[in-house]
């Protein structure tokens, strides 16, 4: 029997979408053999990793049955049309923002369409994320709340400041959202580093001219675009859906922009921020997949220049991911575990905020207490590849994030 026919979808998701042209097109055909396009499709939708996986299927000249190209047509559609609304919001709020003279830049995807990818129907969107410098907040807020983009949760960023969300979360970030539905998530600090202003003050400084909708915008540099998809890596919680969306990511600067960037500067990035570490782990697992001659060669370079502690913990964290991502579930709560500050502030965001018990109580309370539950059994049922995982998982938000490892 094809040892394809038990691999999850996570895994045939990850060989199309993350592989060289051989292991993609041997995923696909599995695919076809399975019948499994169905499954693909609504999970690549719901995962938000649709139009790579749609580029892949017209490449490879897959023969869909029609119930499942008519979805995947009329899903691209729809993705499309809430990419494009997004990216036009994106371009005007930037435009007014520099209309008044505030230094702003959009992150994540907004900015990937804009600087790597060139087309909204190339890279599903949902939100607007963009960074400013702290002291430029309140006339942020001011001029999002006179466009009639309400915040979400607090009635102010300084209702916000005052709880101190993003301590507990490290993620200074408010939500708002526009009439058209519309979320623009406001950051202004990236990590709990002592160095986070002039964090944001090197991406602020570094950033470079593109096009968004037609709009004159500033995006981050090449580099920098890598190692934010790199930091959401870290600080995320490790989901298939994120991870599969951020190496995809990664992997498109060597392949749509290899020109754009060169790799001594973007190791010399990674240093100032302490986070090539992860960034080696992230191309060691693009290398699992991907064959691609330059990925290669910049990822033995990479572990050359780092350290023997550096690189096993890149390699800790890469048997993290591909487990995660080949076989099967993991707990990313495990991590607080080994960071006795994250584990303090999970505790207090999800069982002690007066404002998260008002708002969760009865089953949501309850649940949370199971989570923290769960958690603690967890650690004592960890195993030994995972523990390791967890360790330098740990170790290196501690460096990137300003958070503390045991």
């Amino acid at each position: 029997m094809n040892s394809w026919n038990h691999r999850p979808a996570a895994s045939l998701l990850a060989e199309l979408l993350l592989g060289d042209e051989p292991r993609a097109r041997a995923a696909a055909q599995a695919a076809q053999d399975r019948g499994s396009w169905m499954t693909l499709i609504r999970t690549s939708r719901a995962w938000r990793i649709l139009p790579p996986l749609a580029e892949r299927v017209r490449h490879f000249g897959v023969d869909l049955p029609e119930q499942e190209s008519r979805l995947l047509r009329e899903s691209l559609h729809e993705a499309a049309a809430q990419s494009t609304l997004v990216a036009h919001t994106a371009a005007n709020l930037l435009a007014s923002l520099a209309a008044v003279g505030i230094d702003a830049v959009p992150f994540k995807g907004v900015a990937l369409i804009a600087g790597l990818y060139g087309n909204p129907a190339r890279r599903m969107i949902s939100d607007v994320d963009v960074l400013v410098l702290e002291r430029d907040i309140e006339a942020v807020e001011e001029l999002l709340v006179a466009r009639g983009v309400r915040p979400l949760l607090y009635q102010s960023v300084q209702e916000y400041r005052a709880d101190r969300l993003g301590a507990r979360s490290n993620n200074y970030a408010m939500p708002f959202r526009d009439e058209d539905g519309v979320e623009v998530d406001l950051h202004w600090c990236l990590s709990e580093r002592s160095n986070c202003t002039q964090f944001t003050q090197l991406l602020l400084a570094d950033a470079v001219d593109a096009r968004l909708m037609g709009n004159k915008i500033r995006i981050p540099s090449p580099a920098d675009a890598m190692l934010l998809t790199v930091h959401h890596v870290v600080r995320s919680d490790m989901s298939v859906a994120s991870l599969l969306k951020d190496l995809r990511d990664v992997l498109c600067w060597w392949i749509l922009r290899p020109g754009s960037w060169e790799l001594a500067d973007l190791l010399d990035r990674a240093r100032s921020l302490d986070i090539e570490t992860a960034m080696l782990a992230c191309l060691e697992v693009l290398t699992n997949f991907n064959g691609h001659a330059r990925l290669a060669e910049d990822t033995v370079f990479l572990r050359s220049s780092l350290t023997a502690e550096q690189c096993r913990l890149a390699s800790e964290i890469t048997a993290l991911m591909l487990y995660r991502i080949e076989i099967g579930r993991i707990n990313p709560d495990l991590v607080a575990v080994y960071q006795r500050g994250a584990l303090k502030r999970w505790i207090r965001a999800r069982i002690l905020r007066p404002r998260w018990v008002a708002e969760h109580e009865g089953p949501k309370a309850a649940g949370s207490v199971r989570r923290l539950l769960r958690l603690v059994s967890g650690s004592v049922r960890q195993r030994g590849f995972e523990r390791a995982g967890y360790r330098a998982l740990a170790t290196v938000r501690e460096r990137l994030m300003g958070e503390k490892a045991d």
